[in-house]
């Protein structure tokens, strides 16, 4: 298996932001645009899979494979109708693609069709939610994120699906209890539909293409987890 991994690092960069924000009584909302722009950047490649690293001609190089333009917005909603209830929800849309196409080079080099491809590993769309309350001694939150597709290859011959994951929340802080001060109790769900997923991707191995689908890139994400805690002070 080859494994190459993009640098960011970047000899010019431009960007250009933008936002607005508007607050009125129980609302709150902020909006903000983006342009970037990376030249120059190193992408660094290793011929030789992770268990040959000591054999000779292993060696790492660098190549310049150009450059990116990342364009984007985001949008934040803050809505608190009562003093004890929260609803923030928030999206993003980023369209970062390369500018060139990549010149590929191991024994033979090969001009992969890589211009006008989604970066690697940089869904385009993200929406997050989070519906929050707090009575008395008791909160609780139930949170959902969006993640969208993302690319494992320069060329997006392959990639993961989008997917949804929920997270839940409870509290109980039961104040002054006897002799105990600050007794809380939590409870916290995380993964709570047992989603499986592509979680985090090994970028030492991104690819330009995956034809037969057998580049080994991601780990696999997390089981439904329940945790627990209760916490005293004297």
């Amino acid at each position: 298996m080859e494994r190459a991994g993009q640098i960011s690092q970047a000899r010019d960069l431009e960007e250009r932001r933008g936002g607005y924000r508007y607050v009125s009584g129980p609302l709150q909302v902020a909006l903000s645009g983006y342009y970037v722009k990376f030249d120059n950047r190193l992408l660094q490649y290793n011929p030789c899979p992770t268990n040959q690293q000591q054999n000779p001609g292993c060696g790492n190089s660098f190549h310049n494979a150009g450059s990116v333009a990342s364009k984007g917005a985001e949008l934040g909603v803050l809505w608190k109708p009562m003093s004890w209830l929260s609803w923030y929800n928030s999206a993003s849309f980023n369209k970062s693609t390369y500018d060139d196409d990549l010149n590929w080079c191991t024994t033979t080099c090969v001009i992969k069709q890589t211009a006008g491809k989604q970066q690697v590993d940089t869904p385009k769309e993200m929406v997050a939610s989070v519906l929050t309350v707090k009575q008395g001694g008791f909160s609780g939150s139930l949170q959902g994120k969006y993640t969208g597709r993302r690319y494992y290859t320069y060329t997006n011959d392959q990639s993961f699906g989008g997917y949804t994951t929920f997270d839940l929340g409870l509290g109980y802080d039961f104040g002054t209890f006897g002799p105990l001060k600050g007794a809380k109790l939590s409870l916290n769900v995380t993964n709570l539909t047992d989603k499986r997923y592509a979680s985090n991707f090994d970028s030492s191995v991104f690819a330009p293409d995956d034809a037969a689908g057998t580049i080994l890139v991601f780990h696999s994400s997390a089981p439904r987890q329940i945790f627990g805690t209760l916490s005293l002070g004297f």
